[in-house]
């Protein structure tokens, strides 16, 4: 019985915990054009947005996050987008692996990247005003980069919107995002299930 009064009594900790994500409001964060910007060393600090962006999440690094990518304006043609995502990441899976930083930020797609994966689409998937569903237990900061297309690694799947993602045609995406508490780090993947059977990604292959 000891055993058992331990586990409900944690279950009961772990239930206020999750109670507590009932009153969280999601913060957002505008992915534009010029998010992509500051790695060009003379721009005004005012224009680096995602150096401020890295600064706001830097607060948050240890703690889980689940987060999700939507767009701002709901368009019509992102069966165009899924497929040009799609193009972008066979052409890039046919490039070789090369190590370095300087070579993934600075050369693009010429050395291989690896891109979030997807899965066959039907008519009805295109409806949905979400891009990406996600979770991490920490370190949200390098999450946001790899999908942005600034990973250093080559092994690290993501979105790379640096690389494909057209802004002028598909307007600017919202990072939204919830801080949960520490000892909710193993229901992250939980509740980014729920999110995702929610919301309807259009790329992920779960």
């Amino acid at each position: 019985m000891e055993e058992v009064n331990f586990l409900k009594e944690k279950i009961v900790n772990y239930i206020d915990y999750l109670n507590e994500v009932k009153s969280i409001s999601p913060q957002k964060i505008i992915i534009d054009s010029n998010f992509f910007l500051n790695a060009i060393d003379d721009l005004k600090y005012d224009k680096k947005k995602s150096l401020r962006v890295q600064e706001e999440l830097e607060q948050y690094r240890k703690k889980p996050i689940l987060y999700w990518i939507t767009f701002e304006n709901n368009f019509c043609d992102k069966e165009n987008l899924y497929n040009c995502y799609k193009e972008t990441s066979i052409n890039n899976s046919l490039q070789s692996f090369q190590k370095g930083y300087d070579i993934y930020r600075e050369e693009g797609l010429k050395h291989r990247r690896v891109f979030s994966a997807t899965k066959s689409k039907s008519k009805n998937d295109f409806l949905t005003n979400t891009l990406y569903v996600g979770k991490v237990e920490s370190e949200i900061w390098g999450r946001l980069a790899v999908h942005s297309g600034w990973g250093s690694s080559p092994k690290t799947a993501g979105l790379q919107l640096h690389y494909w993602y057209d802004f002028e045609t598909y307007g600017n995406l919202v990072f939204n995002y919830i801080v949960l508490n520490e000892k909710l780090k193993y229901f992250a993947e939980v509740l980014e299930k729920e999110m995702r059977d929610k919301l309807k990604p259009l790329i992920g292959k779960k």
